[in-house]
């Protein structure tokens, strides 16, 4: 369950908006996973339950501290915003950290729901059909909504590096 800690804290951090309250929602996860240990059928994927688990967890705590969530989304763009570096010149070679950094400033500006897609897509490298899963929507609204949060991190990107 440790080697699942990080990519949990990256999921449901922007959505809850701050790390205490991420690193709470983690260990409630934990805790609901090894209740419920026995409850899993194995129709998907272990990731796949975590992650549901997770997203319900999260949708929980911010039912309890309604309101922050506005606000901590003004201060991650801020945050953004302030990062002050708007992606390499052209023929740059940009290093791993540096693609980390841009591709975290730009996930930081997209709304909550575009982020939490692409970071399910390419992060955790969920399918298409284990993204249905957690969300609990269909394949088509899947495909729907990575479509165009892929397009909205495009236009974020391209405009951070017009700066």
């Amino acid at each position: 369950m440790e080697r699942y800690r990080e990519r949990l804290s990256i999921f449901i951090h922007p959505k809850i908006g701050n790390w205490e309250d991420t690193e709470e929602v983690v260990q409630d996860t934990f805790v609901a996973v090894h209740k419920r240990i026995d409850q899993f059928a194995g129709r998907s994927e272990f990731k796949t339950w975590l992650f549901s688990i997770a997203r319900n967890k999260s949708s929980d705590r911010i039912r309890e501290i309604c309101g922050r969530r506005q606000r901590d989304r003004e201060i991650e763009r801020e945050l953004a915003l302030r990062s002050g570096w708007d992606g390499p010149e052209p023929g740059e070679r940009v290093t791993r950290s540096g693609f980390r950094e841009v591709y975290g400033s730009c996930l930081s500006q997209l709304r909550e729901r575009e982020r939490k897609i692409l970071i399910l897509r390419f992060d955790e490298e969920l399918s298409l059909m284990e993204i249905a899963a957690v969300f609990e929507i269909g394949l088509s609204a899947v495909k729907m909504r990575l479509a165009r949060a892929m397009r909205a991190f495009r236009k974020v990107y391209h405009l951070d590096r017009l700066r």
